[in-house]
Order: structure tokens, then sequence, then C-alpha cells
């Protein structure tokens, strides 16, 4: 079984940059990603990238590539359709087992530390014929493809930014948006729902939620219950967005470290309840706070306090300031 001293599981920013800075200060570290391919949620930036400064101008997919050009050019070592699906603890540190999807092989890795950069998923509503919606039809982008949506009639569920400026990319090309909410407040900037306001082919749905999409020879429209007066109605829909925030991925470390509020609980470095587990990206961090740049950060400190411990110096960190900067 072969031995590293950092093993990182997740391959968005956040383990990208965990990794790059691992192979820097001469660790042994390899990176885990599940998907194909590198990159996480920077496969869904499609617009420009504002929140970091130097890289204004430049798309999720333009950054990723850059950052693949940057591991290549050290050397780093990283595996895709690798998924860990499993960690044991032991005196000496973390067995990982890990299944190979596309090769249908399962092996056993061993490390001395493990930073966990595992993400975090879309939130779903859990009601008959969402799976069709996703299975069907994807998860759809206003930023990428506007036109899609020109002259249809379109659901969107959620009040954040990002069901908003959704709803405000389409709001020229689409026949009709209605926005189903469960309160009547908004968490969304006010450049986006000012606008929206005042559009008059966009509707709100407020004290509302979706309790079924119906399905016919394709997507026909949702129910919308009124959870106030408890009156449902059918609306027509062509295309139904779902945009209702995220949810750590928080399941392999359950076991091992202290979760709170469906994030993992660390200090300002990265590192949880079990000294020798790091959890890092949207696994440790509220949504309000998540960024591109923050997550590029967070590899870093990882990475950096790790290299500390395993050489010595440690002690620059008083052990009664471990837990005294939990971001939850």
């Amino acid at each position: 079984m072969k031995h590293y001293d950092v093993i990182i599981v997740g391959g968005g920013v956040a383990g990208i940059s965990a990794l790059i800075w691992l192979k820097q200060l001469g660790l042994n570290a390899i990176l885990f990603e599940k998907s194909d391919v590198l990159g996480g949620q920077l496969h869904k930036v499609h617009n420009e990238i504002i929140d970091y400064p130097g890289l204004f101008g430049l798309t999720g997919r333009d950054l990723l590539d850059r950052l693949q050009k940057h591991l290549q050019a050290m050397q780093c070592e990283w595996l895709t359709e690798t998924e860990v699906v499993g960690i044991e603890n032991n005196n000496a540190g973390f067995v990982l087992s890990t299944f190979h999807t596309n090769k249908n092989e399962r092996k056993s890795y061993a490390a001395t530390y493990i930073i966990v950069a595992a993400g975090a998923t879309e939130r779903h509503l859990g009601v008959p014929g969402e799976e069709q919606l996703y299975s069907r039809m994807g998860e759809l982008s206003t930023s990428k493809s506007p036109e899609i949506f020109k002259g249809k009639k379109v659901v969107i569920v959620g009040g954040g930014n990002r069901a908003l400026e959704g709803a405000y990319r389409i709001r020229n090309w689409a026949d009709s948006i209605t926005i189903v909410h469960r309160h009547d407040r908004f968490k969304a900037k006010a450049e986006y729902l000012q606008p929206l306001l005042k559009s008059s082919n966009v509707r709100f749905e407020l004290f509302s939620q979706i309790k079924s999409i119906v399905w016919d020879s394709g997507l026909a429209g949702v129910i919308i219950l009124n959870t106030r007066t408890a009156i449902e109605k059918y609306e027509e829909a062509d295309y139904v967005l779902i945009r209702i925030g995220v949810q750590s991925n928080c399941s392999l470390l359950d076991h091992l470290v202290e979760i709170d509020n469906g994030c993992v609980k660390t200090d300002r470095w990265g590192k949880t309840t079990h000294d020798q587990v790091y959890a890092i990206g949207d696994l440790s961090t509220p949504p309000e706070y998540s960024s591109i740049s923050l997550h590029v950060g967070q590899g870093m400190a990882a990475a950096k306090n790790i290299w500390l411990s395993l050489s010595g110096r440690s002690d620059s960190v008083r052990e009664g300031e471990r837990f005294n900067n939990f971001i939850r």
C-alpha cells in the first residue's frame, strides 16, 4: 500500500491550491477527484470572475486551464475518476479506500494527514418529477446559454443571488418568469431584485413552494402550493430552474470530526477537531462566504500548517489557539 504525507480528497480550486502548496513545500501528496475532470464548481462559472484580484475577464474554464498547466508544470500527482469511499483511522494516520469508476478498480492508500475538499452539491426539492428534470434536461446555465430561454415560460425556485441573478439574466429573453420563494424576503442583491420587480414579464409567488413537477411527453409545468393559504395551482413551464442553495458533502468525515450546522468545524488553518484531518473549501465554509479567492487561501493555509507540523515547527501556533477561530 502506497503511503503519502498528505492525501487530498476533492479536485476543486481549494484542493488544487493545497496540492500546489504541498508540492512547493516538498511534501509527498496526491489528490483524488471522483469526476473525470478537475475543477469542481469552476465548470459552472461561465461569467467573468470578479472575486479574485487580477483574474478579471477570465471564466471558470479559463482559470481551470491555468490551474491544470500549473499542476503539470510542477509535476503534481492526481487521479480523476477516483472516488474515496471510506476513511479508516489508525495509529499511524489513515487508510483511504478508493474506487476507480472507469476501471471498476478498488485500491487502498495510506496517509499521515488528509485534506478533504469534497465541496458541496446543489440542494434538491425532493418532489415528484424532479429526478426526471435532471435526467432529461441536466443543469441549465442562464449565463452560458441565455438564448435557449427565448420566448419560453420559466419557473425559478429560490430567493438568493443565484436564483435572482438567473432571472435577471434571462428577463429580456423569456416570455414569462415565475419566481417561487418560500418567504417574502430575499437574500439576493438589490441589483438583481429591483429590475425584476419592475419587469412586466416577471411574477413572484411568495410564501410558496413547488409540490410537484408535471410531465407529459415533455415538461408540462409545476404545482405550486401557497403555504399560507394552502391553495394549490398549476403553472405551465417550459423550463424549471431549482436554485435553493448547496449543501456540504460532509458524509466522509461524519465519523471522524465535528460537524456544525452542515459545515465541518475548523480553525483558521483548516484543522478540524481531529489533529490530522483538515477541511477546506465549501466543506467548511458557510455559503455566504464561499468564493474562489477564499478557497485558494484555505488550500495554502492547510498545506503550510501540515508542513509546520511535520517539520516539528508547529509550536509557532500555540495549542491554546487551535479552536479559538472556528468558522462555525
